[in-house]
């Protein structure tokens, strides 16, 4: 009667024994697979966290080589243009006093300090490479202004040195206006 009575019970119990392992191994599937799943969700919520941050940066580092660009272009744009109305003042000046020279016959000291003191501004103003051709007309300005010290009539000299200057400086101001507009 033991066994019956175990083996009725046994009946009973199985299905509800089953039916609780089953749970179980169902509640412990479900909670490994949600860990899995949430592993592989971090994994890539980090992934694309890393990939936003790098793109971020890269973007930052682009916007500031921009605006340094910028700025360096905004800078030597203004120092171009600063550069550009010195020389043409002081050439316009130099300009004035060659031809002031060249209808006088001789020429007071002071308007000789004057010529020698523009030229001597306007190069150091240029560079060597650059500009070339307007250093060689003021070196020849300066030669035929002494020569004319010395008593030659240079008249014809000076007039052509004083278009040459205008010629050579007006290339050289429309070279750098250029730069200016492109903004070198």
């Amino acid at each position: 009667m033991l066994a019956c009575i175990d083996n009725t019970v046994l009946e009973k119990i199985l299905p509800s024994l089953i039916a609780l392992i089953i749970g179980i191994l169902t509640v412990f599937v479900t909670l490994y697979t949600n860990r899995r799943q949430r592993e592989a969700s971090n994994s890539t919520i980090q992934k694309q966290i890393d990939s936003n941050k790098e793109t971020i940066t890269k973007q930052i580092e682009t916007s500031k080589e921009a605006a340094q660009l910028q700025f360096r272009q905004n800078v030597l744009s203004k120092n171009r243009q600063e550069w550009i109305n010195t020389l043409r003042d002081l050439v316009s000046k130099l300009h004035s006093k060659l031809l002031i020279h060249s209808i006088k016959k001789g020429i007071t000291a002071e308007t000789l300090r004057e010529i020698y003191e523009l030229v001597t501004k306007t190069q150091l103003m240029l560079n060597d490479k650059d500009n070339q051709s307007l250093i060689i007309v003021l070196n020849d300005i300066k030669k035929v202004i002494v020569k004319g010290q010395l008593g030659n009539d240079v008249t014809d000299e000076v007039a052509k040195l004083s278009n040459a200057l205008m010629e050579t400086t007006r290339t050289i101001l429309k070279t750098e206006w250029e730069r200016v507009k492109k903004g070198e």
